[in-house]
């Protein structure tokens, strides 16, 4: 055995490192979904800051059909440039215990969701009850 630790997670694309050369890119599996990269001239970089995690969303190479996740931290604020389409995960094939973000699959076709109506009736609703709540908790307080 070399020692080393093999990478759990299977590579969904490439990026061109900052520093030149073409790193690997993989996805964690564990909360947040961030993105990291593995490269000769680099190693293994984990950095899971908003800036490397967005740079790495919109210039990344996927794979096709690989599995890819926006990570929680990147905004769709202010970009130049139109972001990979996405898809909720409530609408991947596999459950999670946990909702982790959005899905996307380099290859597929986009799939257009219609967003719920909001219920103005059900805001006012749930507002006096919190509101309820609240009085409640301050005069028990």
């Amino acid at each position: 055995m070399s020692g080393k630790r093999q990478p759990q997670n299977p590579v969904i694309g490439h990026w061109q490192c900052p520093e030149g050369s073409k790193a690997e890119v993989r996805q964690a599996a564990k909360r947040g979904r961030h993105f990291y990269t593995s490269c000769d001239c680099c190693g293994v970089n984990m950095g899971a800051g908003a800036a490397r995690q967005t740079k790495i969303w919109r210039e990344a190479e996927f794979l096709q059909g690989a599995d890819v996740f926006k990570p929680s931290n990147v905004s769709d604020e202010g970009q130049g440039e139109a972001l990979p389409a996405v898809q909720s995960e409530a609408a991947a094939s596999e459950p999670q215990s946990e909702p982790v973000g959005e899905r996307w699959r380099p290859g597929e076709e986009e799939e257009h969701q219609e967003e719920p109506e909001e219920n103005p009736a059900a805001t006012w609703i749930a507002l006096g009850v919190g509101v309820a709540a609240l009085a409640v908790g301050v005069l028990n307080g």
